[in-house]
């Protein structure tokens, strides 16, 4: 376990389990931590106190990162000397800027204050003063020569003049001269190590330190702490396999252990608890930061699978230091402000926004696809060789008013003129063409007076989980709507081999998989997130802006959490399962109003339809 799901463990389970050996650098493999924070200053400063860093020019690694923003963020705040954290009317984020704008005249913080560019660019210009002291102040980005743990070295020393640097102590030794084979690039004696109780010792003196992060461990249940004999023989099988794995170039060493070339298992002779581990680097607190007031982000779900996986989605985005946390509401409705936020297909969203003032703040990224299409897949032996020759077929649909299920392939029936548009609901139209049956999850909830046949092959058990490609695959159904992504995702998955299945085209003819873009039902928007639209714009930026980062992180660690793809053996909980990202909706989406796909909606709703909404 890395350090922040310890901290996971610590505040759950903290008596039940111990760390028993950690993962250390070969460079290092007699330190205690894998790395101590701590800040350099200028010795003609003559501090007297900590209060005294008050209008001194700050030089950090970058924002967000360990030594150099959250750990003086934390210990600054703790010590009082980082105040007015506390505004209700700015963003967790907007309020740490604001007090370190306040509390040094100029610093350079750089990299992504937010992952919104506009709001990214406004806090840049808002608080321009951290951006002062970088090689590149009007960008603050990376790369700069005064950001990182030797930059922010290069920050206080160079001609910039920072007054205090906050950066890794391994860092300060070799940048000093102070390590074995190192050159000073800066003479050691015009610096001192600033500690935590206001004081002052040079370089050459034992450093003290701010916090330290401690090294991955592994973590064993607390009952062999007693048993001597399994203990050692636990921690001989890790070293055993060490061994092994690094003689053969094994993969599991890294993918099961997690060691690589540059690091190695050794004993941790005192088996602590999480948080004794934390604790004694002083670096729990660091983890567990808290802006007061911060209001958390509430996740309405509609399922135990998606109550499980936001529940662990909490835990995991709150222990990496995504602010505000958040927290899980299970079947309420947002309008009524019971909740914030929910994922929604594109209709159920546009229906959202319309009848239940809820309003579209993100919408899900597949990859490289530019345009989500519509499609109806058939078995590659199929005898459907036009979209006029499904009538008589079975079915096989995502959802009762879906995107790509419902309104897609009906809005293609009325235009064929295959089903008459005077004949409301569309639902008896649907079935009489499928007369083979279909699978429509969800309908009998919507309506009431629905044909029983759309519902005639969805296995009873499992009906509303029951996807359109295995009511294909299993031979159910001859026809599946769903998202061209989707289908990309099942060869992914091993569910169809790709020369196994063709699409049905909307004009004539079929094609392979691999010409959707000329062959499909037409181009449909992505799922959505979607919150009140009563919500202030600090409200709106504070909740894009944790979903965002969090969005960010988790889809480039997915070993910490898979934040998309199946979870517990379902699909599409939270988001859907080829989902890769999020990004901004503009703050008037009209992309969803004045598109093709509004079109097709509008026509479908067009007669007893249309009274439907959506439960949200």
């Amino acid at each position: 376990m890395e350090p922040e799901d310890m901290y996971i463990v610590s505040k759950k389970f903290d008596a039940n389990f111990i760390i028993f050996k950690e993962v250390r650098t070969k460079a290092e493999p007699t330190s205690e931590f894998r790395y101590e924070a701590v800040a350099v200053v200028k010795n003609d400063l003559k501090l007297k106190n900590l209060q005294a860093i008050k209008g001194l020019k700050s030089c950090h690694t970058g924002i967000g990162r360990n030594v150099g923003y959250k750990i003086p963020l934390t210990k600054l705040k703790k010590n009082g000397v980082l105040v007015n954290v506390n505004d209700e009317t700015m963003s967790p984020r907007e309020n740490e800027l604001k007090a370190f704008s306040q509390l040094f005249t100029k610093a350079c913080i750089v990299g992504q204050w937010s992952p919104d560019p506009k709001v990214n660019e406004a806090l840049k210009k808002k608080y321009s003063n951290l951006c002062a002291l970088c090689e590149n102040p009007a960008k603050c980005d990376y790369p700069d020569k005064n950001s990182g743990y030797e930059g922010a070295l290069n920050c206080l020393t160079g001609k910039n003049g920072g007054d205090i640097a906050w950066t890794k102590l391994k860092y300060v030794k070799d940048y000093f001269g102070l390590a074995p084979g190192s050159k000073a690039l800066a003479p050691k004696e015009q610096y001192s190590f600033l500690c935590p109780d206001g004081k002052t010792v040079p370089l050459t003196e034992t450093p003290c330190t701010w916090a330290a992060r401690p090294w991955p461990g592994f973590v064993a249940n607390d009952r062999i702490e007693t048993n001597t004999q399994d203990l050692t023989q636990l921690r001989n099988y890790i070293s055993q396999l060490n061994k092994l794995g690094e003689s053969t170039g094994a993969d599991w060493l890294t993918d099961v252990l997690g060691i690589d070339a540059n690091t190695t298992a050794i004993d941790n002779k005192k088996t602590e608890h999480p948080k004794q581990y934390l604790l004694k680097a002083n670096y729990e607190d660091v983890i567990g930061r808290v802006v007061k007031p911060i209001k958390p982000v509430r996740w309405c779900v509609t399922s135990p699978e998606g109550m499980s996986k936001c529940l662990a989605f909490k835990d995991a985005a709150f222990s990496r230091d995504i602010r505000p946390p958040f927290e899980c509401i299970c079947l309420k409705l947002i309008a009524d402000g019971a909740a914030d936020v929910i994922t929604l297909d594109a209709t159920e969203a546009i229906l959202a926004r319309k009848n239940k003032n809820l309003r579209p703040i993100l919408k899900e990224q597949y990859g490289n696809e530019k345009d989500l299409l519509a499609v109806a897949v058939v078995n590659k032996n199929s005898k459907v060789k036009n979209f006029e020759d499904l009538k008589g077929v079975r079915s096989c649909h995502t959802a009762y008013m879906r995107t790509t299920g419902w309104v897609a392939p009906v809005y293609n029936l009325l235009e064929k003129k295959l089903i008459k548009s005077d004949q409301c609901p569309y639902t008896k139209g649907v079935a009489d063409f499928f007369s083979g049956g279909s699978c429509v999850p969800g309908i009998e909830d919507e309506e009431k007076d629905a044909p029983p046949s759309l519902e005639k092959i969805c296995p009873k058990a499992t009906r509303v989980t029951y996807t359109p490609l295995q009511c294909l695959k299993s031979g159910d159904g001859d026809v599946a709507f769903i998202k061209q992504v989707k289908v990309n995702k099942a060869i992914e998955e091993g569910l169809f081999k790709p020369d196994e299945i063709e699409y049905v085209c909307s004009k004539s003819g079929r094609a392979p998989i691999s010409k959707a873009a000329d062959c499909n039902l037409g181009i449909v928007p992505p799922h959505m997130v979607v919150t009140s639209n009563s919500k202030s714009n600090v409200e709106i930026d504070t909740i894009r802006h944790a979903i965002l980062s969090a969005a960010d992180l988790f889809s480039k660690r997915p070993e910490i959490f898979k934040l998309f793809g199946s979870f517990m053996g379902k699909p599409d909980v939270m988001f859907l399962n080829p989902a890769t990202g999020v990004e901004v909706l503009p703050d008037q989406p009209t992309e969803l109003e004045n598109n093709y796909y509004t079109g097709m909606l509008t026509k479908v709703m067009s007669c007893a339809d249309k009274k439907k909404t959506t439960k949200v």
